[in-house]
Protein backbone atom coordinates (compact mmCIF):
# COMPACT_ATOMS: atom_id res chain seq x y z
CA UNK A 1 0.00 0.00 0.00
CA UNK A 2 1.71 3.05 -1.16
CA UNK A 3 0.19 6.72 0.03
CA UNK A 4 0.41 8.25 -3.45
CA UNK A 5 0.23 12.32 -3.79
CA UNK A 6 -3.47 13.74 -4.84
CA UNK A 7 -4.70 14.04 -8.25
CA UNK A 8 -4.28 16.52 -9.60
CA UNK A 9 -0.54 16.49 -8.49
CA UNK A 10 1.74 18.96 -8.81
CA UNK A 11 3.93 18.61 -11.43
CA UNK A 12 0.51 18.24 -13.66
CA UNK A 13 0.02 21.55 -12.45
CA UNK A 14 3.24 22.44 -14.06
CA UNK A 15 2.81 20.61 -17.25
CA UNK A 16 -0.89 22.66 -17.35
CA UNK A 17 1.16 25.94 -16.84
CA UNK A 18 3.65 25.34 -19.72
CA UNK A 19 6.71 24.60 -16.66
CA UNK A 20 9.17 22.09 -18.05
CA UNK A 21 10.11 19.56 -15.46
CA UNK A 22 12.48 16.35 -15.78
CA UNK A 23 10.50 13.55 -15.84
CA UNK A 24 13.31 11.41 -14.12
CA UNK A 25 14.44 13.83 -10.72
CA UNK A 26 11.48 16.55 -10.90
CA UNK A 27 13.86 19.27 -10.69
CA UNK A 28 12.26 22.94 -12.87
CA UNK A 29 15.72 24.03 -13.02
CA UNK A 30 17.44 23.83 -16.39
CA UNK A 31 18.40 25.54 -19.76
CA UNK A 32 19.02 22.78 -22.26
CA UNK A 33 16.54 20.22 -22.14
CA UNK A 34 16.91 17.22 -23.52
CA UNK A 35 14.78 14.29 -24.89
CA UNK A 36 13.90 11.00 -23.03
CA UNK A 37 11.04 8.31 -24.00
CA UNK A 38 8.85 11.03 -23.63
CA UNK A 39 8.97 12.81 -26.25
CA UNK A 40 11.10 16.01 -26.46
CA UNK A 41 12.20 17.90 -23.47
CA UNK A 42 11.08 15.93 -21.17
CA UNK A 43 14.76 15.16 -19.20
CA UNK A 44 17.00 17.78 -17.70
CA UNK A 45 20.48 18.64 -19.05
CA UNK A 46 22.21 16.15 -16.72
CA UNK A 47 19.93 13.12 -16.80
CA UNK A 48 19.14 13.56 -20.59
CA UNK A 49 23.02 13.13 -21.07
CA UNK A 50 23.34 10.00 -19.15
CA UNK A 51 19.89 8.88 -20.85
CA UNK A 52 21.99 9.32 -24.25
CA UNK A 53 25.51 8.67 -23.24
CA UNK A 54 26.79 12.38 -24.08
CA UNK A 55 29.70 13.44 -22.52
CA UNK A 56 31.14 10.07 -21.93
CA UNK A 57 33.88 8.37 -24.19
CA UNK A 58 32.61 4.81 -24.27
CA UNK A 59 29.41 6.56 -25.70
CA UNK A 60 27.33 4.30 -23.59
CA UNK A 61 23.98 5.67 -21.50
CA UNK A 62 23.94 5.29 -17.76
CA UNK A 63 20.32 6.35 -17.63
CA UNK A 64 18.37 3.01 -18.40
CA UNK A 65 14.42 3.85 -18.94
CA UNK A 66 13.82 1.59 -21.52
CA UNK A 67 10.77 0.28 -19.27
CA UNK A 68 9.06 3.46 -19.81
CA UNK A 69 9.67 3.05 -23.45
CA UNK A 70 5.73 2.35 -24.43
CA UNK A 71 4.90 5.13 -21.66
CA UNK A 72 2.65 8.06 -23.15
CA UNK A 73 3.89 11.33 -21.64
CA UNK A 74 -0.13 11.94 -20.06
CA UNK A 75 0.66 9.07 -17.91
CA UNK A 76 3.88 10.51 -16.27
CA UNK A 77 2.19 12.42 -13.09
CA UNK A 78 5.21 12.25 -11.05
CA UNK A 79 8.62 11.93 -11.76
CA UNK A 80 10.29 8.68 -11.63
CA UNK A 81 12.17 9.34 -8.30
CA UNK A 82 9.11 9.81 -6.55
CA UNK A 83 8.36 6.36 -6.67
CA UNK A 84 11.37 5.33 -4.50
CA UNK A 85 12.00 6.17 -1.24
CA UNK A 86 14.40 9.01 -0.63
CA UNK A 87 16.72 7.79 1.79
CA UNK A 88 16.87 3.97 1.33
CA UNK A 89 16.00 3.77 -2.97
CA UNK A 90 13.71 1.14 -2.32
CA UNK A 91 10.06 1.51 -3.83
CA UNK A 92 8.34 -1.09 -1.55
CA UNK A 93 5.37 -0.35 0.97
CA UNK A 94 4.41 -2.21 3.68
CA UNK A 95 1.66 -1.62 5.98
CA UNK A 96 3.47 -1.27 9.14
CA UNK A 97 6.31 1.14 6.92
CA UNK A 98 4.31 3.02 4.19
CA UNK A 99 5.80 4.70 0.81
CA UNK A 100 4.38 8.65 1.36
CA UNK A 101 4.64 10.66 -1.74
CA UNK A 102 5.04 14.22 -1.15
CA UNK A 103 2.26 16.83 -2.67
CA UNK A 104 4.73 19.61 -2.80
CA UNK A 105 8.62 18.17 -4.28
CA UNK A 106 10.16 15.22 -5.75
CA UNK A 107 10.31 13.34 -2.58
CA UNK A 108 8.89 10.15 -1.33
CA UNK A 109 10.01 8.42 2.14
CA UNK A 110 8.95 5.63 4.24
CA UNK A 111 7.70 5.95 7.55
CA UNK A 112 10.47 4.96 9.13
CA UNK A 113 13.06 6.42 7.10
CA UNK A 114 12.05 9.67 7.26
CA UNK A 115 14.65 12.06 9.95
CA UNK A 116 11.61 13.04 12.20
CA UNK A 117 9.16 9.70 11.72
CA UNK A 118 6.00 9.44 10.25
CA UNK A 119 3.11 8.58 12.95
CA UNK A 120 0.37 6.83 11.92
CA UNK A 121 -2.26 9.43 12.35
CA UNK A 122 -0.53 11.27 9.78
CA UNK A 123 -1.06 9.24 6.88
CA UNK A 124 -4.18 10.48 4.92
CA UNK A 125 -5.16 9.44 1.87
CA UNK A 126 -8.30 12.92 1.70
CA UNK A 127 -5.41 15.53 2.84
CA UNK A 128 -1.90 16.78 1.28
CA UNK A 129 1.31 15.91 2.91
CA UNK A 130 4.65 17.77 2.59
CA UNK A 131 7.70 16.65 3.96
CA UNK A 132 9.13 20.12 4.81
CA UNK A 133 6.97 23.66 5.05
CA UNK A 134 8.94 24.82 2.29
CA UNK A 135 7.25 22.25 -0.19
CA UNK A 136 3.95 24.26 0.50
CA UNK A 137 5.44 27.34 -2.02
CA UNK A 138 6.70 25.27 -4.72
CA UNK A 139 2.94 25.22 -6.42
CA UNK A 140 2.87 28.82 -5.95
CA UNK A 141 6.57 29.43 -7.18
CA UNK A 142 6.04 27.09 -9.94
CA UNK A 143 9.68 25.99 -9.20
CA UNK A 144 11.20 22.78 -8.00
CA UNK A 145 14.72 22.83 -6.66
CA UNK A 146 16.15 19.04 -6.33
CA UNK A 147 19.06 17.92 -4.69
CA UNK A 148 19.96 14.45 -5.41
CA UNK A 149 21.22 12.19 -2.77
CA UNK A 150 25.18 11.11 -3.45
CA UNK A 151 24.43 7.51 -3.80
CA UNK A 152 23.71 5.30 -6.60
CA UNK A 153 19.64 6.15 -8.15
CA UNK A 154 17.12 3.67 -9.17
CA UNK A 155 17.30 2.78 -13.07
CA UNK A 156 21.25 4.10 -12.92
CA UNK A 157 24.28 2.00 -14.02
CA UNK A 158 27.70 2.14 -15.46
CA UNK A 159 28.05 1.51 -19.35
CA UNK A 160 30.06 -1.29 -18.78
CA UNK A 161 27.28 -3.10 -16.83
CA UNK A 162 25.00 -1.95 -19.47
CA UNK A 163 27.44 -3.52 -21.86
CA UNK A 164 27.34 -6.70 -20.30
CA UNK A 165 23.74 -6.72 -20.19
CA UNK A 166 23.07 -6.38 -23.87
CA UNK A 167 25.65 -9.09 -24.77
CA UNK A 168 24.17 -11.65 -22.36
CA UNK A 169 20.21 -10.12 -24.10
CA UNK A 170 21.93 -11.12 -27.39
CA UNK A 171 23.53 -14.54 -26.21
CA UNK A 172 19.91 -15.66 -24.60
CA UNK A 173 18.15 -14.81 -27.87
CA UNK A 174 20.56 -16.65 -29.97
CA UNK A 175 20.29 -19.52 -27.92
CA UNK A 176 16.28 -19.79 -28.12
CA UNK A 177 16.50 -20.31 -31.83
CA UNK A 178 18.46 -17.22 -33.53
CA UNK A 179 21.98 -19.37 -32.76
CA UNK A 180 20.59 -22.48 -35.30
CA UNK A 181 19.50 -20.01 -38.25
CA UNK A 182 23.10 -18.14 -37.87
CA UNK A 183 24.91 -21.61 -38.05
CA UNK A 184 22.92 -23.00 -40.48
CA UNK A 185 24.01 -20.22 -42.76
CA UNK A 186 27.78 -19.80 -41.27
CA UNK A 187 27.85 -23.93 -42.21
CA UNK A 188 26.63 -22.65 -45.78
CA UNK A 189 28.63 -19.80 -46.26
CA UNK A 190 31.78 -22.56 -45.65
CA UNK A 191 30.68 -25.06 -47.73
CA UNK A 192 30.36 -22.05 -50.79
CA UNK A 193 33.52 -20.74 -49.35
CA UNK A 194 34.99 -24.52 -50.00
CA UNK A 195 33.51 -24.79 -53.68
CA UNK A 196 34.92 -21.70 -54.84
CA UNK A 197 38.19 -22.82 -53.91
CA UNK A 198 38.45 -26.01 -55.25
CA UNK A 199 36.96 -24.20 -58.52
CA UNK A 200 39.69 -22.28 -57.94
CA UNK A 201 42.09 -24.79 -58.56
CA UNK A 202 40.53 -26.29 -60.67
CA UNK A 203 40.50 -24.10 -63.50
CA UNK A 204 44.26 -23.06 -62.53
CA UNK A 205 45.16 -26.85 -63.08
CA UNK A 206 43.38 -26.61 -66.67
CA UNK A 207 45.48 -23.33 -67.37
CA UNK A 208 48.40 -24.41 -67.44
CA UNK A 209 50.22 -26.47 -70.57
CA UNK A 210 51.20 -30.22 -70.35
CA UNK A 211 54.61 -31.23 -70.93
CA UNK A 212 55.03 -33.52 -73.44
CA UNK A 213 56.64 -37.10 -72.71
CA UNK A 214 58.96 -36.82 -75.44
CA UNK A 215 60.29 -32.85 -74.69
CA UNK A 216 60.80 -34.15 -70.92
CA UNK A 217 62.60 -37.58 -72.39
CA UNK A 218 65.19 -34.97 -74.40
CA UNK A 219 65.25 -33.24 -71.10
CA UNK A 220 66.35 -36.29 -69.19
CA UNK A 221 68.71 -37.25 -72.33
CA UNK A 222 70.34 -34.28 -72.63
CA UNK A 223 71.22 -34.05 -68.70
CA UNK A 224 72.68 -37.35 -68.59
CA UNK A 225 74.84 -37.04 -71.75
CA UNK A 226 76.19 -33.36 -70.49
CA UNK A 227 77.50 -35.60 -67.18
CA UNK A 228 80.51 -37.42 -68.71
CA UNK A 229 81.73 -34.44 -71.09
CA UNK A 230 81.78 -32.25 -67.85
CA UNK A 231 83.78 -35.00 -66.52
CA UNK A 232 86.19 -35.07 -69.49
CA UNK A 233 86.32 -31.64 -69.69
CA UNK A 234 87.67 -31.33 -66.22
CA UNK A 235 89.88 -34.24 -66.85
CA UNK A 236 91.62 -32.39 -69.46
CA UNK A 237 91.63 -29.06 -67.80
CA UNK A 238 93.38 -30.88 -64.77
CA UNK A 239 95.95 -32.61 -67.76
CA UNK A 240 96.80 -29.18 -69.50
CA UNK A 241 97.26 -27.47 -65.67
CA UNK A 242 99.91 -30.49 -64.50
CA UNK A 243 101.47 -30.00 -68.06
CA UNK A 244 101.99 -26.80 -68.29
CA UNK A 245 104.30 -26.02 -64.86
CA UNK A 246 107.71 -25.54 -65.51
CA UNK A 247 110.71 -28.05 -63.73
CA UNK A 248 113.17 -25.44 -62.45
CA UNK A 249 116.89 -27.02 -61.66
CA UNK A 250 117.71 -27.57 -57.87
CA UNK A 251 120.28 -25.68 -55.96
CA UNK A 252 122.36 -28.53 -55.00
CA UNK A 253 122.57 -29.02 -59.38
CA UNK A 254 123.86 -25.66 -60.12
CA UNK A 255 126.21 -26.05 -57.60
CA UNK A 256 127.65 -29.71 -58.62
CA UNK A 257 127.92 -28.22 -62.44
CA UNK A 258 129.54 -25.22 -61.13
CA UNK A 259 132.59 -27.49 -59.67
CA UNK A 260 132.82 -29.21 -62.62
Amino acid sequence: MVRESLRPTIFEELSHNGVDWCRYCGTTEGINWRPGPWGKRTLCNKHGCDYKGYGFASKMPRLNLKNFADEMLEERIRPVLQTFCQMCQQDFSECDNVLIHCDGCHRAYHQDCHPEGIADGDIRFDARWYCEPSCRDNARKRRIVVELPKCRLPYMCSPRHNAAAAAAEEAAAASTGQGGAAAGQESGTAASRNTRSRKRKQSSASSEPAEPAAQRQRQHASASSAQPLRAATATASGRVRKSSRVTRPSFKRLASEYEA
